[in-house]
């Protein structure tokens, strides 16, 4: 078991991520792909007239050493 790093995407309170795992390895690479999915290549100051619907984050969890990471 390796410590490793599940990329959770929730739009509206609906969460994805579970069904099809995007586990990294590394947490700078999971939290690079979670600003892309919250701000869009949009600078993280920009702020949204109406809020953000999509909030992304990294969990961190146990796997096998065999998972399929994205890193």
């Amino acid at each position: 078991m390796v410590l490793a790093f599940l990329l959770m995407v929730s739009v509206d309170k609906v969460n994805f991520g579970e069904e099809q795992d995007m586990v990294f390895k590394d947490i700078y690479r999971c939290w690079h792909f979670a600003r892309i999915f919250e701000h869009g290549g949009r600078s993280p100051n920009y702020t949204f007239k109406h809020g953000n619907p999509v909030k992304a984050y990294c969990v961190p969890l146990w796997v096998d050493e065999s998972a399929n990471f994205q890193d």
